[in-house]
């Protein structure tokens, strides 16, 4: 081999290496989409879903949302995602199959979900397979079966906002799953309210600042009717 190709060679190696630091996405990096419903827009992408398709879900990643998005979502195996409306506006997602789940989570941690308005499906928001997630004042109504049901020991911590007007119970809680609702402002469960499941855990602390706890171990199931706190 003549020095000139070996020469050749080195160079063309490192500009690969180059372009390969420039290109890629260092791992590990943060990421902050925005998205408009519908139809996108400059740098934004028109779906919650389709801004999830890009995201590693081991990566610190926040989703803001703008507008009525018609999508039924589901986030699986991702950790501390947060997805939230814009400021100052209020996001609506509407499932596109009304006989889906709007939102799900499926073996997915940190999860987060601000000032949303979830609605139209079979069930507003899962919690499946030991997911996690926080929910801060988001409006979860008119789905044809429970607003938010929790299964396979999931926990959820809430605050805020109402669970109203869905067909079936306000919230169910079931498989093992833990349940906090800390309301800051007011927090409300219509129609059946809370229903658990054994074994299952809730608690809450009312606007007075008394706590609020049931918990099934035993019994097939247990109501509160029209729970308001």
């Amino acid at each position: 081999m003549s020095l000139s190709t070996r020469s050749s060679r080195i160079v063309l190696g490192c500009f690969i290496a180059i372009v390969s630091v420039v290109i890629l996405p260092p791992s590990g990096q943060a990421a902050d989409l925005q998205v408009i419903c519908p139809g996108g827009g400059p740098g934004a992408f028109s779906s919650i879903s389709a801004a999830l398709s890009t995201l590693n879900p081991n990566d610190s990643n926040t989703i803001t949302v703008s507008g009525s998005c018609v999508e039924n979502i589901f986030i699986t195996n991702f950790e501390r995602l947060k997805i939230q409306s814009a400021f100052g506006q209020t996001a609506t997602v509407t499932a596109a199959d009304p006989s889906g789940i709007v939102i799900q989570t499926f073996q997915s941690t940190g999860i987060v979900l601000t000032n949303l308005v979830v609605q139209g499906g079979s069930v507003g928001i899962l919690l499946n397979q030991g997911s996690n997630a926080t929910i801060f004042n988001c409006t979860i109504q008119g789905n044809s079966g429970d607003g938010l049901d929790m299964q396979m020991a999931s926990t959820l911590v809430m605050r805020g906002g109402p669970i109203q007007n869905n067909q079936g119970s306000g919230m169910g809680v079931a498989g093992g799953s833990n349940a906090t609702m800390a309301p800051s402002g007011a927090f409300s469960l219509s129609f059946s309210g809370l229903k658990l499941k054994r074994p299952a855990n809730a608690s809450a602390v009312t606007s007075s600042g008394l706590p609020m706890k049931a918990r099934v171990s035993a019994l097939p199931s247990l109501r509160f009717w029209k729970l308001r706190l």
